[in-house]
């Protein structure tokens, strides 16, 4: 009997920096994945490779499991793009993915051709876009115009439609259909040559904030065609699971114990010409009935904006 073929990794680019990025990995199947990753490279310069010591984590989804996990690329150069493939014992090779390392310091204006560049998305619902129109995109830009950063600011995955669901009430179900939703656009376009919203995900590198179809329309105030939002009780397993999701695949905002709903990125030294810090703050991820952002964020605002020496983009 023929053994079936094994899982395939998933990689994506997440947070760069002038010298790698964090790596985001996913593993589907019951059993952890191996300890070790290998992430080669190629770029115009050369190739390389290093092996990564991720820790793995799983989200439980009744009979099902999906592992994920992030680890730092560094030893890179800055400005350069690079093309990448990880591997592991017991798995497929990933899907190629692209990176743009950051420049040391926003480029002058009069440098032709020389330019940080940021794509700013959101918005995609799978049933809208099975054509691979997201996936297309970098063919229709300038060849080599991979961007720096791509800040998908919310509706990454719409876990809430189609309007006229019904969503499980047992847990372990229910947190197996959300994730089906995931694996659906995160793995769109993974076979050769595919084009997805996958394949968007891999070009370049990604920094990710929530907006409410994270979780469901207008949270976490109930909605009216989301059945399991009419009691506090459903919307606790529902919020949950949706959250748990979301630290799986996008962004984990847990530091030291507690939530962290901000990320930030820097381009140049502190004090020096051609500084420029990003600032994104979530504030779908933390909301209640009477705020957006949890207090402890807002006052790491306040410090970052009396702290900049130079253009801040929130």
């Amino acid at each position: 009997m023929a053994m079936p073929p094994p899982p395939q990794l998933w990689l994506v680019p997440q947070l760069p920096s002038a010298t790698g990025a964090t790596l985001w990995f996913g593993a589907p199947g019951p059993d952890r994945p191996a300890p070790q990753v290998q992430v080669a490279w190629r770029s115009p310069a050369g190739t390389g490779s290093i092996t990564l010591t991720p820790a793995w984590q799983a989200f439980e989804a009744g009979a099902q499991r999906f592992w994920y996990a992030r680890a730092p690329l560094v030893g890179l150069a800055a400005d350069r793009q690079y093309l990448l493939i990880a591997s592991m014992i017991g798995a497929a090779p990933s899907a190629p993915a692209t990176l743009r390392t950051l420049p040391r310091t926003l480029p002058p204006t009069a440098v032709l051709g020389s330019r940080f560049t940021l794509l700013l998305g959101s918005c995609f619902d799978y049933r809208r876009g099975q054509a691979g129109q997201a996936g297309a995109l970098q063919f229709k830009l300038p060849a080599g115009d991979t961007p720096h950063l791509k800040l998908l600011c919310g509706d990454q995955v719409y876990l809430d439609l189609p309007w006229n669901e019904v969503l499980p009430r047992d847990d372990g179900e229910l947190r197996a259909r959300l994730l089906a939703k995931y694996l659906q656009n995160w793995g769109h376009g993974l076979q050769p040559g595919g084009q997805g919203y996958g394949t968007f995900l891999r070009w370049g590198a990604n920094l990710f904030v929530s907006d409410d179809h994270e979780y469901w329309n207008n949270f976490p105030r109930w909605a009216a065609y989301v059945s399991s939002t009419f009691s506090r009780a459903a919307q606790d397993r529902l919020t949950d699971a949706t959250r748990g999701l979301f630290r799986a695949f996008q962004a984990d905002y847990r530091v030291a114990g507690a939530e962290r709903c901000y990320q930030q990125i820097a381009v140049g030294e502190r004090g020096e010409p051609g500084r420029l810090e990003l600032m994104a703050l979530d504030g779908r991820f933390g909301r209640t009935d009477r705020r957006a952002c949890q207090p402890a964020d807002m006052e790491a605002l306040r410090s970052w904006v009396a702290g900049l020496t130079g253009p801040g983009v929130l």
